[in-house]
C-alpha cells in the first residue's frame, strides 16, 4: 500500500525545525518539502538516502532530483531541462509525478498537484520483506566456485 499525505500544521512545524522549510524572506518560494518514511514494526521511521525524481505529468524533459537526508527530508525547488541543461522554477497548478527509490523499499510512483508556495508532503514507502526460511536449496554453494571476482576500471579525470 502506498500513501501520500498532505502534512498537518504539526508535521509542517517538524519539517521547519529540521531545516526543510523555506527560509528566504521577502519573496514567495515555490518548492516541495518532503518527508520520506516507512513503517517498521509499527513505528514510522525516516528513510535516509532515498533518490527522489520529480517531473511534470506528460513532460519527461523537465526533471527535479533530490536525495533524502538522514532525517528523511528533501526539497526540490528547481527543474532542469535534460536537453538544454537550463533550470526553471516549479510550475504552479501542475500535476507532477514523483518517483522515490530507496534500498529495501518498493519503488513509489505517485501523482499529485502542486499549487504554489512551499508545500509540505509526506511520502510513506512500503518495505520489502523476505523470509527465506531454512530451505538449504536457497543457500549459495561453498567452495572455490563461490569466490568473488572484481572487474571494471578506475581512471583519474582530466
Amino acid at each position: 500500500m502506498i500513501r501520500v499525505v498532505h502534512l498537518s500544521a504539526l508535521a509542517a512545524l517538524i519539517l521547519s525545525v529540521t531545516g526543510c522549510a523555506a527560509v528566504q524572506k521577502g519573496q514567495p518560494v515555490d518548492r516541495i518539502n518532503g518527508l520520506v518514511s516507512s513503517v517498521v514494526d509499527g513505528v514510522e521511521k525516516p528513510v535516509a538516502i532515498a533518490t527522489v525524481k520529480l517531473s511534470i505529468e506528460g513532460n519527461e524533459e523537465l526533471i527535479g532530483v533530490g536525495t533524502t537526508t538522514f532525517a528523511g527530508t528533501f526539497f526540490i525547488d528547481r527543474l532542469s531541462n535534460r536537453l538544454t541543461q537550463q533550470e526553471a522554477r516549479l510550475l504552479r497548478d501542475q500535476e507532477y509525478v514523483i518517483e522515490i527509490q530507496a534500498p529495501e523499499h518498493f519503488l513509489m510512483k505517485q501523482r499529485f498537484t502542486f499549487g504554489k508556495g512551499a508545500e509540505d508532503w509526506i511520502f510513506i514507502l512500503d518495505s520489502k520483506t523476505a523470509d527465506l526460511g531454512t530451505d538449504d536449496s536457497l543457500m549459495p554453494p561453498t567452495g572455490p566456485s563461490n569466490r568473488l571476482t572484481f572487474g571494471g576500471s578506475v581512471r583519474r579525470g582530466k
